[in-house]
C-alpha cells in the first residue's frame, strides 16, 4: 500500500495570577454560548513580533519541556486536570493568542480551552486542531502546542482553531464544542484530532491518519502533506465509522454535522502499550509533518 493512499475497508500547579482570570465569565456564560474574548478572560496574550519558525533544536527542547511539565504526577485526577489546564493555557497565551475557557460541566469546573489564528479569509470554513489534555497520555496535547507555536509565523488562508478538550462523566467536551460551533453558524473545513502519538521505541516509528469514508479526502491530503515534511512513516486509513476504533477520539463528534474529521495516532487502539516514556526525538521528527498537514488544510 502506498503511504499516501487510503486503505479501503478491507484492511508546581501553574495557576494563572488571580488578577488575570475572570472567574465571573466562567460562572455566567453557559458552555453552549462562550463569550467573546476579553483581556482578563484567561490572561492577556504575550505581545510578540512575528518571527521565523523555531529551529528544530528549539522546537525539540520546548517539546521536551512540555511533555515533562504536563506529565507531572498527581495524587488526584481533578488536581492533575487543573494543573494541566493552567499549563496549556499559559503555553497558548505565550504564543501571542487569546484563550477562551469553555465550561464543560454543570459546576463550571472542567473546561475546554480554545485559541484561534485568523486567516486572510475569515468568513471561510475553519480548520480545527484538537487534543485531549485530561487523559493518561500527554503526547497529543504536547504536539498541538508545538504546531500552534510554529504556525504563529505562517500566513494562512483559513482560520485555525486550536482546541484542548476535556471530558467529564457523561459529558464530552468535543461534542459540546461542535454543538456550539453549529449554533453559532460556523462551518468546519477539516478537523484533525491528535490522539496518542508518543512513538515509543517498542514499535515502529509510524503514524496513522484515520477517518470515516466521508473523510477519505481529508485523510489522503493529510497523509500526503505529512510524508513530504517528516521522516516518520505515515498511512492513511478510511473505514466505515462503525468499525471499532475508527471513531475513538474527538474527531468523531464532528462527523455528526457532516464535517470531515480524522484522528492522528501512532497505532491502533488494540496495540499493547509499553510503559516507556514518549520518545521526544521521534515526536519532534513528526511535528514538521503535522505542521505541513495543518498548513495544507488551512490553504485549501
Amino acid at each position: 500500500m502506498q503511504s499516501d493512499g487510503v486503505m479501503e475497508p478491507i484492511q508546581e500547579r501553574l495557576s494563572l495570577d488571580e488578577d488575570r482570570v475572570d472567574e465571573i465569565v466562567a460562572e455566567t456564560f453557559p458552555a453552549s454560548d462562550a463569550p467573546a474574548w476579553n483581556a482578563t478572560h484567561a490572561g492577556e496574550p504575550v505581545q510578540r513580533i512575528r518571527t521565523a519558525q523555531p529551529t528544530q533544536e528549539a522546537m525539540r527542547a520546548q517539546l521536551r519541556a512540555d511533555l515533562e511539565r504536563l506529565d507531572q504526577p498527581s495524587t488526584a485526577s481533578d488536581e492533575r486536570r487543573r494543573y494541566r489546564e493552567d499549563a496549556v493555557a499559559r503555553a497558548l497565551l505565550a504564543s501571542g493568542r487569546a484563550v477562551i475557557r469553555e465550561p464543560v460541566d454543570a459546576n463550571l469546573v472542567v473546561r475546554t480551552l480554545e485559541c484561534e489564528q485568523l486567516g486572510s479569509m475569515r468568513e471561510a470554513s475553519c480548520v480545527v486542531v484538537g487534543a485531549r489534555y485530561d487523559g493518561e497520555d500527554v503526547s497529543g496535547i504536547a504536539a498541538l502546542l508545538a504546531v500552534s507555536r510554529a504556525l504563529v509565523a505562517v500566513d494562512l488562508v483559513r482560520n485555525v482553531r486550536f482546541v484542548a478538550f476535556a471530558n467529564t462523566a457523561g459529558t464530552s467536551g468535543s461534542k459540546q464544542y461542535v454543538e456550539r460551533l453549529s449554533k453559532a453558524g460556523a462551518s468546519v473545513h477539516a478537523m484533525l484530532s491528535f490522539d496518542r502519538i508518543d512513538l515509543a521505541r517498542d514499535h515502529e516509528a509510524s503514524l496513522l491518519v484515520v477517518g470515516n469514508l466521508a473523510s477519505r479526502g481529508l485523510v489522503r491530503r493529510t497523509a500526503r502533506a505529512f510524508e513530504m515534511a517528516s521522516r516518520i512513516a505515515v498511512r492513511g486509513v478510511a473505514l466505515p465509522s462503525w468499525v471499532p476504533g475508527v471513531g475513538a477520539s474527538d474527531h468523531a463528534s464532528f462527523w455528526r454535522y457532516g464535517w470531515p474529521a480524522a484522528m492522528v495516532s501512532d497505532g491502533p487502539l488494540w496495540r499493547v502499550r509499553s510503559p516507556d516514556a514518549p520518545d521526544v526525538d521521534r515526536i519532534a521528527a513528526a511535528v514538521p509533518g503535522l505542521i505541513a498537514a495543518v498548513t495544507r488544510l488551512a490553504e485549501g
